[in-house]
């Protein structure tokens, strides 16, 4: 795709002020009355007006918000949350009130019950230094002021409070008019669209004005004042429209966020084919001294220290991305379901890693994505995606992610898409719960899937599989196969889909059997003789499996320290290339000190093929005829030695040229 950049060097454009805000979606059609809602807050916020003054030097801020609101149930009173800042004066439209505080909420009463009917507007004047939990919050830094509107040390992690008062509830979106007013030459920025930046009459100060064409989350809500350099870009969307694109960095990091964000159209687009024309009416980034990142609506936060040049956080780029479907335009309604933002968004790193090398990069994020859940689950313990005990770590964004990852094996491919797709379409703007995302897949499939979401998004734990398998029938031309797979986590068994990959003489053999018992026996028949059997090959199922016993020649009990004939025999160097040899380490001393040699018939060392501890099961070794100097061995028999745990088992084949 051709983009069209440009450097703005020049000072950014001062336009009149312009009294239209943001239009969006309609608020009332999208305003939740879900459980998830606080029964003692029957308030939900359409539009915020916010006018915020910043000095850097004291670091004090002075704001003024009018809120339109409207009742959901008839009550005398509600709240609203702002956190460590004195309020000046508070007012309303047509209806006194009293004002007192509680925590960090603000208690409104009202002498009369206000009903649903009407809209009412508030206004709370307040000032003070806005602070900060070290993540999410407000930062006054030495050469930019930001925010971050998630808190990782917060809980609930909503930070807007923090420096405005708002319904602070991930539920309650409402559009927004913000004005900035900062010293110069500091330029702010926002969410939405810039619609005017301004001068101020007799003062060394400018006040830019943005607003959103759409409904936005409060913890979506974010600004930057600072003096950064701006890249611009256009996509042109499936929608039909260009959406601007701005790449925002201070201007040592010009170059290295041309390098490291230019893929950022081509993201675009690959995840409009699969969601939809993306959402907003613009999309940035912009840096700032955080740790991390932060999807803030139009207008990601991005980490300098996530400016390289290289390409080498592009994951972190297009995740990010994302989060303008999952989490932006359909947000989690509540921080119980966060995996709905960051496990959606999780996965898209591993769609983007498919789109941009295949089944093998799928394969790969895939199996990253598993290692860093497992260490997590070692380090704190098993527990459920829905609703965590820790929220921002691998099991709600890597489990979260692998949790579509499995749907989209077990209901097929046509099926996934068109789930996502739908529940997109059916919450756009609005806001979804894990139920909610459950009905849709429901109801895509025409099936239940509880038995699925039970134990992978509200149970806890993974399949821990120890697998056996032998072939006790062989006939001429084909061999039944045996395997036994017994589930040995804590936690009840899992019932899911498992392929399994047999490989012969004649080639590979994939069949897909289902795990719903603490054990499980299946048999089959293979075409030729098994040499190999692979579990979850396509990395399908998020699961630790260990080989424990293969058939091994001599029918040898499963645990016995054993090594195949190597494979093929006679061993035709400039034919064949490679052969292999199996061996099978018994569990009982594992891992252990294993070392396998190649000898010639005078008892001399040839090769050393591995010499390393070992950990139980089937290992498979490979010799490509040559010796330890690399030179090609002469035809004879030689012998293979597998030496561990104070065994020794030799094998005899024949090498010929």
């Amino acid at each position: 795709m051709s983009t069209r950049a440009r450097l703005l060097l020049g000072a950014l454009l001062l336009l009149p002020f312009s009294g239209m805000r943001g239009q969006g979606a309609d608020p009332q059609a999208v305003s939740p009355r879900g459980e998830w809602r606080d029964a003692r807050n029957p308030v939900d916020v359409l539009h915020y007006t916010t006018r915020i003054h910043l000095n850097p030097q004291l670091k004090i801020l002075h704001g003024e918000a009018e809120l339109d609101i409207r009742m959901v149930d008839a009550a005398n009173q509600f709240y609203l949350h702002l956190n460590g800042l004195t309020v000046d004066s508070v007012w309303s439209s047509g209806a006194g009130l009293s004002m007192r505080r509680v925590e960090e909420r603000l208690v409104f009463d009202f002498p009369q019950p206000l009903g649903t009917a009407a809209p009412i507007r508030l206004g709370v004047r307040y000032h003070g230094s806005p602070g900060n939990d070290g993540y999410g919050g407000f930062f006054w830094g030495d050469r930019v002021i930001y925010t971050v509107g998630e808190g990782i040390r917060t809980n609930p992690p909503s930070m807007l409070r923090y420096w405005m008062p708002s319904h602070d509830e991930p539920f309650d979106k409402a559009t927004l008019d913000l004005f900035i007013t900062v010293p110069q030459p500091l330029k702010a920025y926002a969410n939405g669209t810039l619609m005017a930046a301004l001068q101020n009459p007799g003062t060394q100060e400018t006040t830019f004005h943005y607003a959103t064409a759409q409904v936005i989350a409060p913890y979506l809500i974010a600004i930057t004042a600072g003096s950064h350099e701006v890249i611009e870009d256009v996509f042109p969307s499936l929608s039909g429209k260009d959406v601007p694109l701005q790449y925002i960095v201070f201007a040592e990091n010009v170059e290295k966020a041309l390098a490291d964000w230019r893929r950022t159209p081509e993201m675009m687009q690959f995840l409009e084919g699969r969601f939809g024309a993306y959402p907003f009416e613009r999309y940035g980034m912009i840096e700032v001294p955080m740790r991390g990142a932060m999807e803030h609506q139009t207008l990601t936060s991005m980490s300098s220290a996530l400016l390289t040049g290289t390409g080498d956080y592009e994951s972190i780029v297009v995740h990010e991305l994302a989060h303008q479907w999952w989490g932006n335009w359909v947000t989690c309604a509540d921080w119980r379901d966060l995996w709905l933002n960051e496990g959606f968004a999780s996965y898209c790193e591993a769609l983007w890693a498919e789109y941009r090398g295949g089944a093998d990069s799928l394969r790969r994020t895939m199996s990253a994505f598993a290692s860093h859940y497992f260490s997590e689950a070692g380090q704190r313990g098993h527990f459920s995606v829905y609703d965590p005990e820790y929220s921002w770590g691998a099991t709600v964004y890597k489990k979260g992610a692998w949790i579509l990852h499995m749907l989209r094996f077990v209901v097929g491919e046509e099926a996934f898409w068109r789930i996502l797709q739908v529940y997109g379409t059916t919450h756009a703007y609005g806001s979804a719960t894990s139920r909610d995302f459950i009905a849709v897949a429901e109801g895509e499939t025409g099936q239940s899937l509880a038995w699925f979401f039970e134990q992978w998004l509200f149970g806890a734990g993974y399949p821990d599989l120890h697998v056996a398998w032998d072939t006790p029938v062989r006939r001429m031309d084909s061999t039944r196969v045996t395997l036994i797979i017994a589930q040995r986590q804590r936690q009840q068994p899992f019932e899911m889909p498992l392929e399994v990959v047999v490989e012969t003489e004649r080639g590979a053999v994939t069949d897909t059997v289902w795990l719903r018992t603490r054990e499980d026996r299946f048999e089959f028949t293979v075409a030729g003789t098994p040499g190999r059997l692979m579990i979850d090959p396509h990395e399908w199922l998020l699961n630790r499996a260990a080989i424990i016993s293969t058939p091994l020649p001599g029918n040898l009990p499963p645990g016995e320290l054993a090594l195949t004939q190597n494979y093929p025999n006679p061993f035709l160097p400039q034919q064949h290339g490679r052969m292999e040899l199996v061996a099978q380490i018994p569990e009982y001393q594992a891992p252990m000190k294993v070392e396998i040699c190649i000898y010639n018939v005078l008892g001399r060392e040839v090769v050393k093929l591995a010499q390393k501890n070992m950990a139980s099961g089937l290992q498979i070794f490979s010799w490509d005829g040559r010796d330890d100097r690399g030179a090609a061995v002469g035809s004879g028999v030689y012998f293979c030695q597998l030496r561990a745990g104070g065994r020794m088992v030799n094998r005899k084949f024949t090498v010929i040229h």
